[in-house]
């Protein structure tokens, strides 16, 4: 069910909320009815006649409850997904009212879509921009046993007090449909702003002012699970190819932003289960030798039950039947391990296995060291990370192997190209000011301000994962290419340098 509120202009005072259900727009199918309906919505569980009184008696100067409305900060939650295009900073993880209110009308003011995104499904409710990022999040009302309300009631009479005063800049939904993410908010306003320009032939494309030598009227997302996001089209065929990367690269002030906002530019496991010729193969298991040999030095020096070498298949069932109780410290996490570590020992074969297991919180990285200036296999390595898998192998750009890696957290601008006498002659999409773009082929350099963005191996503790390579199984981890700068700040550095 989605809900909007819309005030058409209209002045609403702080005891005519009701109003605002009568004031509703055509954007939105809307069915919500009452106050004590929106409460629910937002966490009132059961409390929502309570909550009414309370809001109504925000203002007034002997409410006891003055000082603690006034002090209740919201958080942005865990793990902030993504860095904010707005005036967000973005080291900044609580707001009290007075900022979350400035931050709502700087996404209202500089976006599209005129407004941000109450979902209300589940027990943690959250406040989205248009493009889905998390703003702040609060849980259920509650009141202890001496009659106090907990501090998200105090939230919850907050974030309803500012919504009923500015109703046109909210939207209200369970949640966000699926299957709707960053790039399809993109295709949508490609293709909305191609309309508006009435491309009814395609037109040469630019990006950031340089040719492409490829026509353009449309945009379509690539489906399944591949190097590129979405693509430009010609009357419906992809000939221009885009991994996007959602979030800024530079700040207001033209620094680059010390937090690269997305998680990374490729999966090992997924690269290596990929079709690769032998020397490639070679290469990357070269680069895997390297690296597992420090992985296992490292876990030595935490602990002794972590690493188990020269195992046969019989003594991995052993492993199993007589699992250690140590690795991990709760019950549950165990269990699940060695749940998993029995569905491994059935697909191997060989003669001996070393096994290692990543244990909780294990976070380290080991730079891929190459000459950006030369080509090797470890920058080829690289590169298929970046630009996807086929990069290398064609001379021909695809879904894996993607013309140009674009990150920016607001939708791209899109502008027609003019000759002298002003007539069309193409189109123009480039990123804000606050973007980037990364063309096929470039690589991060050590050297420049994309020290931050330069490609790095990293394996992380993740309990259900797990990857075997040759005769090693490595158990509760995922192993990424990932932007230096977005390595959590406990990343260990493991080892040496690996370089061929």
């Amino acid at each position: 069910m989605d809900l909007s509120l819309q005030n058409n202009n209209k002045v609403i005072t702080e005891n005519t909320i009701d109003n605002i259900f009568r004031m509703m727009t055509e954007r939105f199918a809307n069915d919500i009815n009452s106050s004590e309906e929106l409460i629910s919505y937002l966490g009132g569980n059961g409390y929502e006649k309570n909550l009414l009184e309370e809001v109504d008696k925000l203002n007034d100067n002997d409410n006891p409850l003055k000082d603690i409305i006034k002090n209740i900060t919201f958080s942005v939650g865990p793990e902030p997904e993504h860095t904010y295009g707005f005036k967000r900073n973005i080291n900044k993880k609580t707001f009290t009212r007075e900022e979350l209110e400035i931050l709502i009308d700087d996404i209202v003011s500089n976006t599209e879509r005129k407004w941000v995104i109450v979902t209300y499904g589940g027990t943690i409710k959250k406040l989205r921009s248009p493009f889905n990022e998390r703003v702040c999040i609060w849980g259920l009302a509650n009141k202890n046993k001496k009659g106090e309300w907990n501090k998200d009631a105090i939230r919850i009479m907050v974030i309803y007090d500012i919504i009923r005063k500015n109703p046109q800049n909210f939207d209200i939904v369970s949640k966000n449909a699926s299957g709707i993410g960053y790039e399809e908010l993109q295709i949508t306003h490609i293709n909305k702003v191609f309309k508006e320009l009435k491309l009814i032939k395609p037109l040469p494309l630019y990006i950031n002012g340089q040719p492409t030598n490829v026509l353009v009227n449309g945009s379509e997302k690539v489906p399944g699970h591949k190097k590129a996001d979405f693509a430009l089209t010609n009357n419906g065929e992809p000939v221009f190819w885009i991994s996007y990367k959602h979030g800024n690269y530079m700040d207001r002030d033209n620094n680059v932003i010390p937090k690269v906002p997305f998680q990374q530019y490729g999966e090992l496991r997924t690269l290596y289960s990929k079709k690769l010729n032998d020397d490639m193969r070679n290469s990357v298991n070269q680069i895997f030798d390297k690296f597992f040999i420090e992985v296992s030095k490292e876990l030595s020096s935490i602990g002794k039950q972590f690493i188990y070498k020269n195992k046969t298949l019989d003594q991995l069932n052993d492993l199993y039947n007589n699992f250690p109780d140590n690795i991990y410290s709760d019950k549950d996490g165990t269990a699940e391990v060695r749940s998993k570590f029995k569905s491994v020992i059935k697909k191997v074969k060989g003669n001996k296995y070393t096994v290692l297991f990543i244990p909780d919180g294990f976070n380290g990285y080991s730079i891929l060291d190459y000459d950006a200036e030369k080509y090797n296999n470890v920058k080829l390595f690289v590169l298929k990370s970046i630009y996807g898998i086929d990069f290398g192998e064609t001379k021909d750009y695809g879904e894996e192997n993607v013309n140009i890696i674009l990150q920016t957290a607001k939708e791209v601008n899109i502008k027609p190209v003019m000759n002298d006498k002003q007539d069309v002659i193409g189109i123009d999409i480039s990123p804000d000011n606050q973007g980037h773009i990364m063309y096929n082929g470039e690589i991060p350099k050590e050297n420049d301000e994309m020290l931050l963005y330069t490609p790095v191996l990293n394996i992380r503790h993740t309990k259900a994962s797990y990857f075997v390579y040759k005769n090693i199984i490595i158990m509760s981890c995922r192993l990424f290419i990932f932007p230096y700068g977005n390595l959590p700040k406990a990343a260990i550095k493991i080892g040496v340098e690996i370089d061929l």
